[in-house]
């Protein structure tokens, strides 16, 4: 489960944030999820908002290998 969960660690429960989401927390309240809401519904900035989802995908998809290349050496058990 340690190794599964490491995907998902840039994802901060943004749909729980989006709910009292407004202009005048966006510099305390913003995580990697609303930004990329916000630059890709809001200001319709399509291309850039998907090549930061792609980049955060990226990096939760690093941190699963590393994850799982760790277990697979200390203690023998691994995903795959």
């Amino acid at each position: 489960m340690f190794i599964l969960k490491l995907g998902g660690v840039l994802n901060a429960n943004t749909e729980q944030i989006l709910l009292m989401y407004n202009p005048t927390v966006y510099n305390t309240g913003d995580v990697l999820g609303t930004y990329i809401y916000r630059t890709g519904v809001s200001q319709m900035n399509y291309s850039y908002a998907t090549a930061i989802g792609l980049f955060e995908s990226l990096v939760g998809l690093f941190l699963v290998l590393v994850g799982n290349y760790t277990s697979k050496k200390a203690a023998g058990r691994s995903i795959w």
